[in-house]
Formats: C-alpha cells, structure tokens, sequence
C-alpha cells in the first residue's frame, strides 16, 4: 500500500512540474532547458554560453509566468504566455539544430569525444 502512495505522490508531482497550459508546447521547452544548460560544461559550446544563460533565464520567468497564467480568467496572459514559448521554442529548436550539427561533425571526423558530448 506504501508503494502505492508514493507512486501516486509522484507522478503528481510530476506532473504539476511543469504549467499545464499548452503543455504539448511547454513540457519539451521545460524538460529539454536542463539538458542545455549541461551544455555550459563542455568547451565546444563556448561561443554559445551567454545565450545558454539567457535562455535558461527566459525559461525560468515564462514557467513563473504559466502557472500564473493557468490561474489568470484575463485572456490576454493566456495569450501573452503563448507567445513567450513560441519565442522559446525557436531558440530550443536552435539548440536542437545545433547539437545535431555537432553530433555530424563529429561521425564525419571520427571526434570521439565530440560524438560522447553530442549523443548524451
């Protein structure tokens, strides 16, 4: 029965992890943000660092701003929030494109290490 509950307990928790407002929008922007982050560890991504970092820090303030916006009967922060992760979602579709151009690189240049860095 614990096992029950706790498994219960989690999935709950899970689930309120991320705003559920366009949630098919949201929750890959939300899951994918700490895997980018990662990216700041290794030295090939220096150039995009600063980006990294703004990035990180939009979606932290837009996930704020969704579950504010699920609690919101005002249209317009329903809508305002949208707007912010279609913003998000071309800069997480950049990095998408960008590991993968990496990951390329690194099968035509037998880069061992790169290939490790790009496929975790």
């Amino acid at each position: 029965m614990k096992k029950v509950v706790v498994l219960f307990l989690v999935a709950f928790f899970l689930f309120a992890s991320n705003p559920h407002l366009f949630y098919e929008l949201g929750d890959e922007i939300y899951n994918n943000a700490p895997k980018i982050e990662n990216l700041k560890q290794y030295d090939v991504f220096a150039p995009y660092f600063d980006k990294i970092d703004k990035y990180i820090n939009d979606v932290n303030e837009t996930k704020k701003f969704g579950f504010e916006a699920e609690k919101s009967q005002q249209h317009s922060d329903k809508i305002k929030y949208l707007k912010q992760l279609r913003k998000l979602s071309k800069t997480n579709d950049f990095f998408k494109r960008t590991i993968n151009m990496y990951f390329e690189d690194a099968l035509d240049s037998n880069n061992v290490e790169l290939f490790s860095i790009t496929l975790n």
